[in-house]
């Protein structure tokens, strides 16, 4: 269940109630949407055309069409046995399906909302309910690089008022080096000695001369990176980037946030009386990438430009690749489009196939297909029905529509394709980013894998079948008679784009709604061959782990694939209700996908918090915007009563009487086109959703920060009244006794804290959730890049002098015994005793 799910981790909990959440929104979505689609198949805009319809095409309002005035009917219901029909007005009909419409994503954004305080409730409930160590500890940023004593720290923190006035405590301190290089080097020195311990296997099991060669070359390889590490740690002079102070109250470690907030330093808060420190809630322990802490300033900056770039030619050339792929199928779909065949030659006139080659010079080969179609297709009405008869004479359209099919099934799985392709791409840009946590990691890659899987999916089919230059004039050069590039000759979304774009739209959001998780459920399969096979040909222990222990959860690739699939249903949904349906699809596999390879192939996931669901469903505000918008210019362009709406129809009617008949596209005209459509009465109506969800988000954007304000005021007060509450709480458990203080003065300047426990009797109880400190190796992710104390030639070991009290993991404890390596690294006494040689032999 859900409820079990979450015992994995606040972010897998959240994922999974998200995905059931919304699972069941869409559902109530989708059968929201049935009477629409009802009324769109109602229409008669593509039963008047020879070439019969797809029973799917028939669901969109394409199928109501602009054309006719607003007193013609359509026939909803019709039941020849009982004489019984229903028919409406067109406008009426319009205005019905823009209603529900509106309807619909009213409901989801009520379902939004609910979640956000949904959320908010379910985080800080698993806040409350659990420690980590992350409660105890404040991130101090902006640090002075030559800042690396811990006592100078010491006595900084305890001129403090939290600790000072309060009598909070310091229970324990880390200083993060700019020693990040050495932290990659140990991961690439742990890669080779896992080879070089495969290619021993292979030497034991055949004594070939080559196999011999590559382990001492393996040897010499993992020889020359630790002498390199040597000279490196004795070059390098390590500077500190941050700092992580643990608390022994939480109710400490949240005033001293207070301490520092605010425009405005307050007394004693200036390290060294110059310095404004950064401070902030530490992020748990085991999200954090130690080795890029020091990515920070102009690398930072430096980095993010060229992760910019990279990331937007990658775009470029996907998007380049799709919209050449789609540019063919769209010449074939016009030239073998035949929109109307009414006055097609008469098949069964004598000069029918000379009228028609005729055609191709007259008139062009885009006439000249149409044609050829509607003479050898067959069809309900007026197709002549020749393919069978006149093999040759229609082989040219035969080929053509081979081509036709075949395309489209590429233009339908291409965005998919490439999208996998680009996830690849995309995770190597954003681990050279250097993100300072796993969360902030995820989440960038989640957002850069759902820009480039919208770009390819939804827009680049709506920019390359637009007649672009209409509306921007500079962009000439794209079109027919330019590059060719923007060849798109739709102007509007009518009942011809809906045939022609829409109906292949249809497909490929299917495949973006289903290949994703059926990608991931495949995952499952594989691992357990792969597992079997390890069994036979794994040459080491560490081999046949890693087949077993399965690879590391990543959401972020999830998220980006549930964002690309909300934004496309939600952008097209308007004239396309089936849309909804394909929502429920995805995250339903989606859950039950995710459910299965999560408990059976992938390894248990640290401490993932809420960042990536908050983050994500935020983002569904503006698929909100988004599908509004689209309702607004959908809806208008259908029959519908015009309305009187004050500043709106004045402006329309100033620009229709100003504007002149085949005038370029400019601000004036875009303005009169855009008012012209709001006062039509099926547009209004999202249109009013759209002012009152925005209005009231600005309003929110201004009041909440004042708000953010008054709560913080509250919270402070409300922290001094349960300070007092957890003493007398403590003296009544037993905690706090008059022989453990000296006096009641103590007692009421002591250590106290929001639960229960202080820091320190969290860890005797082991009550705190993942790793218990912000030592490096307490780390999991780097326990083995520190499996040896020294992974160095014995000749470098004295470069270690000096560096202990600027090292990771360096508690300030007077008790602790342990020595610790210009790597970062805190090993005993005791273990230092052993070389490295024979560590290594053993």
């Amino acid at each position: 269940s859900c409820d079990q799910l979450g015992e994995l981790g606040e972010g897998i909990g959240l994922y999974f109630q998200f995905l059931k959440y919304f699972g069941q929104t869409f559902t109530i979505m989708a059968l929201m949407a049935v009477p629409s689609m009802i009324f769109n198949t109602a229409g008669v805009a593509y039963s008047s055309q020879k070439i019969e319809a797809d029973p799917v095409l028939k669901t969109t309002i394409g199928n109501i069409g602009a054309s006719g005035d607003l007193t013609s009917k359509l026939v909803i219901m019709r039941i020849d046995q009982f004489k019984l029909y229903l028919d409406m007005p067109k406008h009426l009909v319009s205005l019905i399906c823009s209603m529900m419409d509106t309807g619909i994503i009213f409901v989801f954004w009520l379902s939004y909302m609910n979640w956000r305080s949904f959320q908010r409730r379910v985080s800080d409930g698993i806040d409350k309910d659990n420690l980590t160590c992350a409660d105890y500890t404040i991130l101090v940023e902006n640090v002075p690089r030559n800042a690396t004593d811990k006592e100078e720290w010491m006595e900084f923190f305890n001129k403090l008022a939290p600790i000072h006035e309060n009598g909070g405590k310091v229970a324990s301190m880390a200083i993060a080096l700019n020693n990040g290089k050495l932290l990659q080097m140990s991961e690439a020195r742990e890669k080779q000695e896992d080879s070089l311990a495969i290619l021993r296997a292979q030497l034991c099991r055949s004594k070939y001369e080559d196999i011999q060669k590559n382990v001492k070359k393996a040897e010499k390889n993992l020889y020359k990176m630790r002498a390199k590490m040597g000279k490196m740690r004795a070059r390098v002079d390590f500077k500190a980037v941050a700092l992580f102070v643990t608390f022994e109250s939480e109710f400490t470690r949240k005033e001293m946030e207070d301490e520092f907030k605010g425009l405005l330093a307050r007394k004693g808060t200036l390290f060294r009386n110059n310095y404004r420190l950064s401070v902030h809630r530490a992020p748990d322990p085991d999200v954090i990438l130690w080795e890029n802490l020091q990515n920070r300033g102009t690398e930072a900056l430096i980095r993010d430009t060229a992760v910019f770039f990279c990331g937007s030619l990658i775009l470029l050339l996907s998007g380049t690749l799709i919209v050449l792929i789609m540019s063919a199928k769209d010449r074939l779909a016009i030239e073998g489009f035949p929109s109307y065949c009414i006055d097609a030659v008469d098949a069964d006139s004598s000069d029918a196939r000379e009228s028609i080659m005729w055609l191709r010079y007259s008139q062009g080969p885009s006439v000249f297909q149409a044609y050829l179609k509607c003479y050898c297709d067959t069809c309900a009405v007026g197709c002549g029905s020749k393919a069978a008869t006149e093999e040759e004479f229609c082989s040219e359209w035969v080929e053509n529509e081979r081509n036709l099919v075949l395309l489209t099934m590429i233009s339908a799985a291409a965005p998919a394709a490439i999208n996998n392709v680009l996830k690849t791409a995309l995770k190597v840009i954003v681990k050279f980013e250097k993100r300072h946590t796993t969360n902030a990691r995820d989440g960038s890659l989640a957002a850069n894998i759902f820009y480039a899987q919208f770009m390819n999916t939804a827009l680049i089919a709506l920019i390359i079948n637009a007649d672009v230059s209409y509306y921007i004039s500079q962009l000439k050069f794209l079109g027919k008679n330019g590059w060719g590039i923007l060849t798109g000759e739709f102007r509007d979304i009518s009942s011809r784009w809906y045939m022609s774009v829409g109906n292949g739209l249809i497909p490929t959001v299917l495949v973006a709604s289903i290949a994703p998780n059926v990608g991931h459920f495949v995952k499952w399969p594989t691992k357990v061959v792969q597992m079997q096979l390890s069994k036979v040909g794994a040459l080491t222990q560490r081999q046949l782990n890693k087949a077993y222990e399965g690879p590391e959860v990543e959401l972020s690739e999830r998220y980006g694939a549930m964002l690309n699939a909300v934004f496309v249903i939600l952008m097209y949904s308007p004239g396309m209700p089936i849309l909804y349906s394909f929502g429920v699809i995805f995250f339903a596999s989606a859950y039950w996908a995710d459910k299965i390879t999560l408990l059976e192939i992938f390894k248990r996931p640290g401490t993932l918090d809420a960042t990536l669901v908050q983050a994500s469903a935020d983002k569904f505000q503006w698929a909100i915007y988004l599908h509004l918008a689209f309702a607004c210019w959908m809806f208008g362009a259908l029959n519908g009563l015009k309305l009187y709406v004050p500043i709106i129809s004045e402006l329309a009617d100033a620009g229709l009487k100003s504007s002149q008949p085949g005038e370029e596209m400019g601000a004036i005209v875009f303005l009169t086109l855009i008012t012209d459509r709001l006062r039509n009465f099926p547009a209004f109506v999202p249109f009013c959703l759209l002012v009152f969800i925005t209005a009231r988000d600005i309003l929110t954007a201004f009041l909440e920060p004042m708000w953010r304000v008054f709560k913080e005021w509250l919270a402070r007060r409300k922290r001094r009244i349960e300070r007092k509450k957890i003493m007398e709480m403590r003296r009544k458990a037993g905690y706090d006794t008059e022989e453990d203080n000296d006096s009641e003065e103590e007692i009421d300047g002591g250590t106290v804290k929001g639960s229960m426990f202080t820091y320190t009797e969290a860890l005797e109880y082991e009550e705190l959730l993942g790793i218990e400190s912000y030592d490096v190796l307490k780390n999991p992710r780097y326990k083995m890049a520190f499996s040896d104390r020294e992974y160095i030639p014995a000749d470098d070991s004295s470069s270690d002098d000096g560096l202990s009290d600027g090292s990771f993991g360096n508690d300030i404890d007077d008790d602790d015994k342990s020595v610790a390596t210009s790597a970062g690294t805190a090993t005993s006494a005791k273990e230092s005793d052993a070389g490295p040689t024979e560590k290594m032999r053993k």
